[in-house]
């Protein structure tokens, strides 16, 4: 197990995500970038979304490295403050190798297959940021006994957070053609995920009557990793009725993951009471157990060839995420995607592809929080394809993915045993992502 810890994380250097689906990202090669609309594909990276369907490579041995690289905004606002992430990720990358033969084809892909991407908040998060409110809420109940509020001109002094979500996968299956329309695959994948998070938020300006009477300690500290094991399936079939139409369906069976936290916790300590990050989120507690699953799916997708050089496909994605328990939340739906695309060959050397996609989450502002929000989104991507020669390929992708922002409403709940008053916070994302890859047979 140590051993394959340590070979995904370094097939997965860095982290940068498209999210579909609450945890799970369908970016798993920089094809995708060019044209989401991958679940019909015929080709090496059919390894990721139509498994069934490389028993239609020529015979072979095909290795496909690739990468993706990207610019990610993430921001949060509440109160008139802005919280933002601004990220640059260098490397992300996949392999896939198969191996074709007769009826038959072997394959193997690692890579990053769900989570978020590596964030820095500078200037805190809305939840550091709510601390001087809250406590000039109890401070006012502290005015009867010391006449005035101890709180009322506390601020946030400084506060920096960082949090990264990581769903690493290896996968090995087999593909077989049950005659020239029908083939079928199945596939055993290992997940190693890690949710890190580590900050900390600084406080001033509370009035003492007597020092330490009040504030016995005025900042809070986080470190901590969550990490977890799971094991799943995947199932697939393809079904070519004729040298214009493909279609294909992929299962993802659900992945059990019980994730254990190893964390440091040093709390602020306000009129004898512990306050900190763990007052939000009890998960990252040292020595909290619970699982939080990566959903089951299920993919769809067809392709025609409308000519001998423009093939259109598209498809859709189903997260069936209220079956998967999440850190014990229950406000998700399930999700979908739906997307379009098409590839032209241009000549024998040079295609061109383009797509977009449509990313229905199922998150709402009841999962919304400073550590997750699993936006609405659209992306629109465009690729070249070079091919030198027969047994080499090279692909460059870009793609824009849009998010729709949200908007949590305030509410009135209850903060380390008092009722406090939690404002509004708007949620905004975007990503501008890069991807390349080559392809060699041998």
């Amino acid at each position: 197990m140590k051993i394959l810890k340590k070979l995904l994380l370094l097939s997965c250097i860095g982290h940068v995500s498209y999210s579909a689906s609450v945890d799970y990202l369908m970016n798993q090669s920089p094809a995708y970038l060019g044209n989401p609309a991958q679940n019909a594909i015929i080709s090496v990276d059919g390894s990721n979304y139509n498994p069934a369907g490389i028993v239609h490579l020529e015979d072979g041995r095909y290795l496909q490295i690739g990468n993706q690289f990207g610019f990610i905004h993430e921001g949060m606002k509440s109160e008139g403050k802005d919280y933002d992430s601004d990220t640059f990720e260098p490397v992300i990358p996949n392999i896939n190798f198969v191996n074709k033969n007769g009826s038959t084809a072997t394959y193997f892909s690692i890579g990053v297959i769900g989570g978020g991407a590596t964030l820095e908040y500078d200037d805190g998060v809305p939840g550091s940021g709510k601390i001087p409110g809250i406590l000039n809420q109890q401070g006012a109940k502290l005015i009867p006994k010391l006449g005035f509020n101890p709180f009322e001109n506390v601020y946030m002094k400084d506060s920096s957070f960082e949090g990264s979500n990581k769903y690493f996968g290896a996968t090995l299956g087999r593909a077989w053609a049950l005659n020239e329309k029908w083939a079928l695959s199945a596939a055993g994948r290992v997940v190693y995920a890690t949710r890190e998070l580590k900050g900390y938020a600084k406080y001033d300006g509370v009035t003492e009557p007597v020092e330490g009477m009040i504030v016995q300690k005025k900042d809070f500290t986080i470190d901590s990793e969550r990490e977890a094991w799971g094991v799943g399936g995947i199932f697939g079939v393809n079904y070519m009725p004729n040298d214009r139409w493909n279609f294909a369906a992929r299962y993802e069976t659900k992945v059990k993951l019980k994730f254990e936290a190893d964390a440091t916790d040093d709390p602020a300590k306000i009129l004898n009471k512990e306050i900190g990050f763990l007052d939000f989120y009890p998960q990252y507690a040292d020595g909290d157990k619970r699982y939080r699953d990566l959903p089951a799916m299920l993919a769809l997708g067809a392709s025609h060839k409308l000519t001998d050089r423009l093939v259109i496909m598209a498809g859709g994605n189903y997260y069936f995420v209220k079956d998967a328990d999440l850190d014990g939340q229950n406000g998700y739906d399930n999700g979908y995607e739906l997307n379009v695309g098409m590839e032209y060959l241009i000549n024998e050397k040079w295609s061109w592809t383009l797509g977009y996609n449509y990313a229905d989450t199922g998150a709402n502002e009841e999962t919304y929080s400073d550590v997750e929000y699993a936006l609405d989104s659209h992306i629109i991507g465009t690729g070249i394809k070079y091919r030198p020669n027969p047994n080499q390929e090279w692909l460059l992708s870009v793609a824009q993915i849009s998010y729709d922002t949200a908007t949590a409403s305030g509410e009135e709940k209850d903060f380390n045993g008092t009722e406090a008053s939690f404002p509004s916070v708007k949620y905004e994302k975007s990503f501008l992502a890069f991807g390349i890859s080559c392809t060699m047979k041998f």
